[in-house]
């Protein structure tokens, strides 16, 4: 598996926590793609199908849900496919703070898919994403610094634990990507927060017609959060989303 899979507190004046190497990290997270999906059902939180379970949480206030289950409106997934209720989900999900969501929802505008096409809604909406972030909408990582990428970081400190996988599921394959016969290994970088939920994330090792997929299946992770001086705490790691065709 290409790249170092790593773990470091989202807090970056902390330079002991600078990018800690962790591959067993990947490991756990390849052999939970490989399982059977009935050994890594979770009820808890929002899932993939569950569309009762994802409305009731976006109900709540919870805008990664109110996202997520856009995506399953816009594909049918466990839910009626609807695309103009997968826009007003993802505008939700926008104002909620979530980018992915303004990034959605500006290209059902773009697209005119389920709403009345409109550039100047679509242009709001991505611009959205630059008041809350300076990178905007942009799925991909920014840039490291060299202190961030370096080979040979420090250990971390004796009692401290990086985050574990407890719940991973198989992306969906874009079925042109399928039947094109298009594999590979999406990287990501994701911010799991102290209660071992992904809260963020963006593309490091891009593959052309696999990253929608990717992102999209890793907000649906849970870990045992990372813990920094016998506390759960937020972290930022990297995992690997393959996609084979057996």
């Amino acid at each position: 598996m290409a790249g170092v899979i790593s773990w470091r507190s989202p807090d970056r004046d902390l330079e002991e926590d600078a990018l800690l190497p962790f591959r067993a990290l990947a490991q756990l997270i390849t052999l939970a793609l490989l399982a059977p999906l009935a050994s890594l059902a979770s009820d808890e939180g929002c899932t993939r199908g569950k569309g009762k379970v994802c409305a009731r949480a976006c109900t709540e206030g919870d805008a990664i849900a109110c996202w997520l289950l856009g995506t399953m409106h816009r594909d049918g997934t466990g839910v009626r496919r609807d695309e103009s209720r997968a826009a007003a989900l993802y505008e939700q999900a926008c104002a909620g703070g979530v980018k992915a969501g303004c990034l959605y929802a500006a290209a059902t505008y773009a697209e005119g898919r389920g709403v009345k096409k409109s550039e100047s809604r679509a242009m709001a909406l991505l611009e959205s994403c630059t008041k809350r972030d300076s990178k905007g909408c942009d799925p991909r990582c920014p840039p490291r610094a060299p202190s961030e990428t370096r080979d040979s970081p420090p250990s971390p400190p004796e009692g401290d634990r990086p985050p574990r996988p407890i719940k991973i599921i198989k992306p969906l394959y874009p079925r042109f990507a399928y039947d094109q016969k298009i594999e590979g290994t999406v990287e990501l970088e994701i911010l799991i927060d102290a209660s071992g939920r992904v809260t963020d994330a963006c593309i490091v090792q891009s593959v052309r017609y696999l990253d929608q997929a990717a992102m999209e299946t890793v907000f649906y992770w849970r870990f045992s959060p990372a813990i920094k001086n016998g506390s759960p705490v937020a972290t930022i790691a990297r995992a690997p989303v393959q996609f084979r065709i057996y």
